[in-house]
């Protein structure tokens, strides 16, 4: 558990975008700086540290594009603009792309990926109105008021009811 945290936390300030389609000659930064304008976030070559597609296990899906941002701040800020709407999609962002719908979150270890894909099942299972994450962390609510879990392990999970 301590070194899924560690591997996470190098991940601060990174976000995964996925559903851009991949084009000839692509540039990864201004790919991210044109997701960011379509967001109403400015975002300037010096404040993107890298970007780049990484694969997928499904073979016909559109590889994520992990944008490292400059710090967390900027990061959060990117999120927070993407959750207000929604409503994302590749033509929003360039014209010129298809209609795909774009979704902008946390960059997550595939440990904790896994971990928010077990946790929905369980939450499903058990009525359980809300899953979220949250800087890596992941977290659920059975009803609007009501204290939230954060889950930690797979373990856990076997004590939510």
């Amino acid at each position: 558990m301590r070194l899924r945290q560690i591997k996470q936390y190098s991940r601060k300030s990174n976000i995964e975008i996925q559903g851009v389609p991949v084009t000839n000659n692509e540039d990864p930064v201004l790919i991210a700086i044109d997701v960011g304008k379509s967001l109403g976030v400015e975002l300037k070559t010096e404040d993107v540290m890298a970007a780049h597609r990484v694969p997928t296990f499904k073979p016909r899906s559109i590889p994520p594009l992990i944008v490292q941002l400059r710090d967390r701040r900027l990061k959060n800020t990117c999120i927070a603009a993407y959750k207000k709407n929604r409503k994302l999609t590749a033509k929003d962002i360039n014209p010129s792309l298809s209609n795909n719908n774009v979704y902008v979150n946390d960059h997550l270890t595939p440990e904790t990926k896994n971990l928010l894909r077990v946790t929905n099942i369980k939450a499903r299972e058990n009525n359980y109105k809300y899953v979220w994450c949250n800087e890596g962390q992941i977290f659920m609510r059975r009803e609007d008021g009501q204290k939230c879990i954060r889950i930690e392990c797979e373990e856990e999970l076997f004590k939510v009811k």
